[in-house]
């Protein structure tokens, strides 16, 4: 259960990171690669996520670092430790290439908002939309967000709040904030 949950929610934490609006307003590439771009290797953003169904929780921290970095493309280092009933399940790393040129999908822009997280109050730019989470048995759930980002952070995301209704109709909500950065 708990490797379905962290999959799932890996699964959930890629597809908003590709279907996040621009974080730069000049910038046309991939915006998912803009939020790493401007940082050397090496830097990295750490994330505690908060997930509830069914009377569960599990707690999820996931640690993003900038492992490579070119013209065309930026690879991500990702590591999660889930933490159900007290202990705790590390993960195995997991690598993400993201290229420069991907498009991502419609969000809406909501408006510019401060978040507190890791010690600061970051000025974040607000985005809400909708995107399709792989679920269970490999049906697709709906699900809702809204994303806090800075160009401050390594990879932008500050804040982050989903809401999903899998196949069986059951709801999860997942919240997301900034734990700590490095960045280089």
């Amino acid at each position: 259960m708990v490797c379905m949950h962290r999959m799932s929610f890996c699964a959930v934490l890629l597809a908003l990171a590709f279907s996040a609006s621009s974080l730069k307003a000049d910038a046309p590439a991939n915006p998912r690669f803009n939020a790493w771009s401007g940082f050397k290797i090496g830097s990295s953003a750490t994330r505690t996520a908060t997930m509830g169904a069914g009377g569960m929780t599990i707690n999820i921290d996931i640690k993003e670092t900038l492992v490579e970095l070119t013209d065309d493309h930026a690879v991500i280092e990702t590591v999660t430790t889930t933490s159900v009933g007290g202990q705790d399940h590390p993960g195995q790393p997991v690598r993400t290439t993201i290229s420069s040129k991907d498009q991502p999908k419609e969000w809406k822009e909501l408006r510019q908002e401060d978040v507190q997280a890791a010690g600061k109050t970051y000025k974040c730019k607000v985005i809400q939309g909708k995107f399709a989470a792989p679920a269970r048995g490999g049906q697709a759930a709906d699900s809702d967000a809204k994303i806090w980002f800075s160009s401050e952070v390594p990879g932008g995301i500050v804040q982050v709040k989903v809401s999903t209704t899998g196949p069986n109709g059951q709801a999860l909500e997942m919240t997301m904030l900034l734990k700590s950065i490095d960045a280089k």
